[in-house]
């Protein structure tokens, strides 16, 4: 057996070599594999058809909150990071005590709130990683908000003149700025 092996010896390490190449050549073409896909994910998703709704609009995963850690009522909180510009906004994280609306819209000039681009249903609780779809796309290098509004007629049809912006308990609106960052071919 050891005779056998060692005068196979040549084509094992060829073999083994091989191996290595090829998969580092099908990287090359593939990408980085350790990349974060919700944040690819985020980049091509599918646009929910007008009006939003819940069956097309907010599609994520919900964190299963252990018991005892459930949020108080009234917490209501968004968190968005820097993204590439897209079809989507990708919501790290989100707690809501009730039924929102996770509303996209752009940043006019004097840093107030401009046109809706999109807007994501979710239901209370904790979630993570929730893609709202836009109506159009995001521009790259630009600063856009996210802001939480309630189902005030409970349709689960966005509409911004009956659904009300959800305030804090100073009377502040609850929202999150963030910018967009150009893809490598300045999109």
């Amino acid at each position: 057996m050891l005779q056998r092996l060692n005068e196979n010896k040549d084509l094992i390490i060829v073999a083994i070599a091989s191996f290595f190449i090829g998969f580092g050549v099908a990287s090359l073409f593939t990408g980085d594999t350790n990349k974060d896909s919700s944040k690819d994910s985020a980049m091509n998703p599918t646009l929910a058809p007008l009006p939003f709704n819940k069956e097309s609009a907010g599609k994520g995963t919900e964190t299963n909150v252990a018991a005892g850690m459930m949020p108080s009522s009234g917490t209501d909180m968004v968190v968005v990071e820097n993204q590439r510009a897209g079809a989507s906004v990708l919501v790290q994280k989100a707690d809501f005590s009730e039924a929102r609306w996770v509303v996209v819209r752009e940043t006019n000039d004097d840093g107030a709130a401009g046109n809706i681009l999109g807007a994501g249903w979710f239901p209370g609780g904790v979630h993570e990683n929730m893609l709202v779809p836009l109506l159009r796309d995001m521009v790259g290098g630009e600063r856009y908000k996210a802001e939480l509004f309630s189902d005030s007629n409970g349709d689960k049809q966005f509409d911004h003149k009956t659904d009300e912006p959800v305030k804090d308990a100073a009377g502040n609106m609850i929202s999150v700025s963030f910018n967009t960052i150009a893809s490598a071919d300045g999109e």
